[in-house]
């Protein structure tokens, strides 16, 4: 397995190879600059032009946007500031705020996951920008897409002159289009993420319902390591059956510590039973597994951890999502946050204002970030 340094520098050949080829061929509105590829395209344009229809019901939804921007940024500031407060008076409560670098930060497995959920809130930010502009007057110059380094993206890019004639309202609505989309995107992925029902109705027609617990790995030096193995599904514990995560937690804190328990595990297609001596931890009685309802393929070729792995496409998409949307509606330089303000004062009073606010707001990012990363 290719280390990071390694890796890197694999990336850094195929982009001395790419940008050597894309030079020499000369594509048209194709730019190309060492680690990064930008391609206009008229065609997606078009497309995202079209999506303002019917163009009321979108000149509504792009007021609507403006407000919700506004409690985006409103809670962006709030959350920075009181997880600042957290790592100080509640360190393990504070969240971590890291940015994302791959190999450093974050798995790449988990980078591969983020790529899919990237592009989708990339397309949906931009293609609220470009239908706010349609339905508020404002000509788009272009759009289309790019890599930067390893990071797909999307843009579109307003007219100057149009932009700068457009109406307070017209700018508003144009800039914070992008960030509402992205946290109404988020919400809607948080729906299947809270409710079970959701969750099965989007996989029921390739997976049945739950009825029972997946193993998905088995913590080394617990009594269940080597005794258990990933795939392994577990129906019924001292003879209850067990259909879900809940039952089997309901019936594990019935379940004394240090004592023995029976598990029904099915493996390979093949029920057997199987007894752990629990650990004692807290007073409470454990095996050290982790777990996931079990939701049985409708087909062999479907595999058994697909929904497990669904939902972890979910939980990546929501973060990115909900990520994406209050850090750029945060009022810094160059993000849409700053835009808005910018949209709302001007002059050499609405210069301070915005200053101020880049300034409160990166040093509450950096501390956020720098806490993170060193405690």
């Amino acid at each position: 397995m290719l280390g990071v340094a390694e890796l890197l520098l694999l990336i850094l050949v195929a982009w001395v190879v790419l940008y050597s080829i894309l030079r020499q061929l000369q594509v048209r509105n194709l730019e190309c600059s060492p680690l990064h590829v930008l391609y206009r395209s008229g065609r997606f344009l078009r497309f995202l032009e079209k999506l303002s229809r019917p163009k009321k019901f979108w000149s509504v939804v792009s007021d609507v946007s403006v407000g919700l921007f506004f409690l985006v940024m409103g809670y962006g500031v709030y959350f920075m500031a009181s997880n600042l407060l957290s790592f100080y008076e509640r360190p393990a409560e504070a969240s971590r705020l890291v940015p994302v670098l791959p190999g450093i930060t974050i798995g790449f497995d988990i980078f591969l996951l983020m790529v899919p959920s990237i592009l989708i809130v990339i397309f949906s930010h931009e293609a609220a920008h470009a239908v706010a502009a349609k339905v508020s007057g404002i000509k788009l110059k272009s759009a289309g897409f790019f890599v930067a380094f390893i990071f797909p993206g999307a843009f579109v890019e307003a007219d100057e002159g149009s932009l700068s004639k457009a109406s307070k309202r017209s700018k508003l609505r144009f800039f914070s289009a992008g960030s509402s989309a992205n946290i109404v995107l988020a919400l809607l992925i948080l729906v299947p993420l809270i409710s079970n029902a959701v969750f099965y109705a989007l996989i029921s027609p390739f997976y049945g319902a739950r009825s029972g617990v997946q193993v998905l790995d088995v913590i080394n030096g617990y009594p269940a390591y080597g005794v258990l193995e990933r795939g392994d599904v577990i129906l019924g514990v001292n003879g209850t059956r067990v259909h879900n995560l809940d039952e089997f937690r309901q019936v594990m804190e019935r379940a004394r510590p240090r004592s023995a328990v029976t598990l029904s595990v099915l493996r390979d297609g093949t029920l057997n039973n199987v007894t752990i001596f629990t650990r004692n931890e807290s007073g409470r009685a454990v095996i050290g597994v982790y777990l996931f309802d079990y939701y049985p393929p409708r087909l062999p070729v479907f595999p058994i951890d697909g929904p497990y792995e669904f939902y972890r496409f979910l939980v990546v998409s929501f973060i990115v999502a909900s990520s994406v949307a209050i850090i750029n509606a945060l009022p810094i330089p160059p993000l849409d946050g700053d835009k808005v303000v910018a949209s709302l004062i001007s002059g050499k009073k609405g210069a301070l204002v915005r200053a101020t606010l880049a300034a409160s707001c990166v040093t509450l990012l950096l501390w956020n970030i720098i806490l993170s990363l060193v405690t």
